[in-house]
C-alpha cells in the first residue's frame, strides 16, 4: 500500500545488486518473460494499492502496473482516489479491503 517501487527515489541514481534486487520496476523489467519466478508469482494472490491524495506517488505503482501486465504477472493494482492520503487511517481502511480477498 502506498509504496514507491523503484530504488532509484531514495538513492539519486545509485545502483549496485543489492539496490538492484530490491527495485522492482528495474529487476521485473529486465526479467525474461519465461522466467521461473512468473510462475510462481502466479500461484499466490497478490495486491497492490496506492491513492491519488497527499503524500501519494501513483506514478511509481503505475510503473509498476505496466511492467506486471507486460510480463503477464496477476495482480490487482487498485488506485484508490483523491481522497486517500498516505496516512495510517487510509491504510487500516485498506487493509480491511484487502485482506479477505487475500485469504479466500
Amino acid at each position: 500500500m502506498s509504496g514507491i517501487y523503484t530504488a532509484s527515489y531514495g538513492f539519486d541514481g545509485y545502483m549496485d545488486d543489492i539496490v538492484y534486487n530490491n527495485s522492482p520496476v528495474d529487476y521485473l523489467k529486465n526479467m525474461p518473460y519465461d522466467h521461473p519466478y512468473i510462475h510462481l508469482y502466479n500461484l499466490k494472490k497478490s495486491v497492490i494499492c496506492v491513492g491519488k491524495g497527499a503524500w501519494e506517488i501513483p506514478s511509481s505503482t503505475g510503473q509498476l502496473d505496466d511492467i506486471l501486465r507486460e510480463k503477464n504477472i496477476n495482480t490487482w493494482v487498485d488506485y484508490w482516489g483523491y481522497d486517500c492520503s498516505h496516512d495510517w487511517d487510509w491504510w487500516y481502511k485498506q487493509v480491511a479491503y484487502f485482506v479477505p480477498y487475500l485469504l479466500d
